[in-house]
């Protein structure tokens, strides 16, 4: 009736709802280890969209083993419980009735897979012990024909039990009575009810309980003064309240429920986030390294569905500034031989990277994880440059080196320094890019005279690599003229 699409009015809805099925789901059904619970309780949250609302409603209905029925226009309920036959038919009316026995293969079914809301794990779903319908294997050939069937609003493991008892033995009811007509003493009948058939010989054979699964009353014209005969054309099927019989002690299966920690808030983040970088890890494409750090964590205890992650670029590591940024989202199933979860961040050689990860999850999402201060590496080895020479003039002095015939060298940087120490060195201008085998000449002017000198080369190549540094070669300046 609170449908906001369409909502249902007092006068379209039949007493079933506020009366039958009530009365049937408060019943007290007793449980094997000791107590009572109602026979059925539905427990969940249902979000109105556009669609037939019986459509939306039917989880809940499933859940309690219960069925939409129409009677006189009206929406009707039944309850998941045995009604006994109010209706005795000793007669059919027409002469086109079929009593199939047998349904398509393909419409059996054998075992049911059943899944619940459990309690005792924070109402997380969970599942049944595979049920074989007694019987129905072998009665099948030894084939199996599997059905999985979700109960989204029962939270209780034996009320499941006893819904996947109700579901499977109504799966398997073949016989049927089609076709036929109904006398007119069961006007009263509406789906859902039952009715005892004692129908005389040859037809003795039907005899038995059925549940009316359709009947449409209506009135057909007779005669040429107006007359009607009522006519209520239905279809039956054999019934047994064995289906809904239940027996604690041999039906209710053990259930083993993880202890449910209540401390617990939402969904658990992952574990500490590991970083590997170098050879290892780098891309190699087209003979052009693609720098990238590696990244893995221990998954998630909570059911996830995937895992978020975001990085931030810093020049230093005391750089604060900066924001993340998307990095994309991990798939849960995504796993290492070790079995972490792992991603890749493409990145700079002389830059820095935070990167956070956070778990996702039916229940919401997780803290962020963080590592910081993540740094890609290239090892890239370079030859040293060659033939250094250094000649001292006026108050300066011009020094020489050959690059290396190295396909890996990019630039030439010259350090120069008062001692012959490369580490006091400073470089001398900026790196020089220029191709290999090449002599690169330098002069350093304004020095004085007998000013003694030493340098230093070594060759850069891509990502921020560098050669070690030549041996010294140094010179003295003359006085000036």
């Amino acid at each position: 009736m609170n449908n906001p699409i369409r909502g249902y009015q007092p006068g379209q809805i039949h007493t079933s709802f506020n009366l039958d099925g009530p009365d049937a789901c408060d019943e007290l059904v007793a449980l094997k280890s000791g107590g009572t619970e109602a026979r059925y309780t539905c427990a969940g949250t249902l979000v109105f969209s556009e669609g037939e609302i019986e459509d939306q409603l039917n989880p809940m209905m499933i859940s309690g083993a219960a069925d939409f029925i129409r009677i006189g226009g009206k929406l009707g309920y039944a309850a998941g419980v045995y009604r006994a036959p109010t209706k005795t038919l000793t007669y059919f009316m027409g002469d086109s009735i079929e009593f199939p026995d047998m349904l398509p293969g393909s419409e059996l079914v054998n075992q049911l897979r059943v899944s619940y809301l459990s309690r005792a794990r924070g109402y997380e779903t969970a599942n049944l012990t595979p049920w074989d319908i007694p019987g129905a294997l072998a009665s099948d050939g030894g084939v199996p024909a599997v059905k999985s069937m979700d109960l989204p609003f029962c939270g209780s493991a034996t009320q499941a039990m006893r819904v996947r008892k109700i579901t499977g033995l109504r799966l398997r009811r073949q016989e049927r009575i089609q076709g036929g007509t109904l006398p007119p003493e069961a006007f009263n009948l509406v789906g859902g009810a039952t009715v005892t058939i004692a129908i005389a010989a040859p037809y003795d054979a039907l005899n038995g309980v059925y549940e009316i699964e359709g009947i449409h009353p209506g009135l057909d014209p007779i005669g040429e003064s107006g007359e009607v005969a009522m006519r209520l054309p239905a279809s039956l099927v054999k019934h047994d309240p064995a289906i809904y019989a239940w027996v604690p002690a041999t039906d209710e299966e053990d259930v083993f429920d993880e202890a449910y920690d209540s401390t617990r808030k939402g969904t658990q983040a992952a574990s500490a986030i590991s970083v590997t970088t170098g050879d290892a890890v780098n891309l190699s494409t087209g003979g052009t390294i693609i720098p990238r750090i590696r990244f893995s964590f221990d998954p998630s205890t909570s059911s996830v569905t995937g895992y978020e992650w975001e990085y931030k670029t810093k020049v230093s590591t005391s750089d604060l500034l900066g924001r993340y940024e998307t990095g994309g989202v991990i798939g849960h199933e995504v796993r290492d031989g070790s079995g972490k979860v792992f991603g890749h961040l493409s990145g700079s050689p002389e830059l820095f990277y935070d990167i956070r990860v956070r778990a996702i999850g039916p229940n919401g999402n997780s803290d962020w994880v963080e590592v910081t201060d993540a740094k890609p590496v290239v090892d890239i080895v370079i030859d040293i440059p060659i033939q250094g020479t250094a000649a001292g003039g006026a108050g300066e002095i011009t020094v020489s080196f050959r690059t290396p015939n190295d396909p890996d060298f990019r630039a030439i940087e010259i350090y120069g320094s008062d001692t012959n120490d490369s580490v006091a060195a400073s470089l001398i201008g900026t790196a020089i890019y220029t191709s290999q085998n090449t002599i690169v000449s330098i002069t350093e002017s304004s020095l004085g005279t007998s000013v003694t000198r030493y340098y230093f080369a070594r060759s850069r190549g891509d990502y921020a690599s560098a050669s070690a540094f030549t041996a010294s070669v140094s010179a003295t300046t003359t006085a000036n003229p």
